[in-house]
């Protein structure tokens, strides 16, 4: 956070942008992946969860954002975490597929 941010009161507001936006962003690629579905490996997303099936290699289930009663900082790294754990998984989609 910087100092002008410090000074005006704002950093609790700007932390509060940045869980917004790191979890929109995370819901989004959620979205994309599953558009990515096949018949090999199938992608849901219901609510706030999604599930990956590797048809006869198992499964994941992945809860995409923290709940209000953590903190912003917490629910920023969960989603940021979540974000490169998916576009890994993503990765790996395209790569397969190819």
């Amino acid at each position: 956070m910087n100092t002008y941010a410090q000074f005006c009161g704002c950093g609790a507001a700007i932390q509060s942008i940045e869980v917004v936006r790191a979890e929109s962003q995370l819901i989004h690629l959620a979205g994309e992946m599953e558009s990515m579905s096949t018949a090999d490996d199938v992608i849901k997303v219901d609510g706030n969860t999604i599930t990956l099936t590797y048809v006869g290699r198992g499964m994941e289930v992945i809860s995409l954002c923290l709940d209000e009663k953590y903190s912003d900082s917490t629910r920023i790294q969960y989603a940021r975490e979540n974000m490169a754990r998916l576009e890994k998984i993503k990765s790996d989609l395209v790569s397969w597929a190819a």
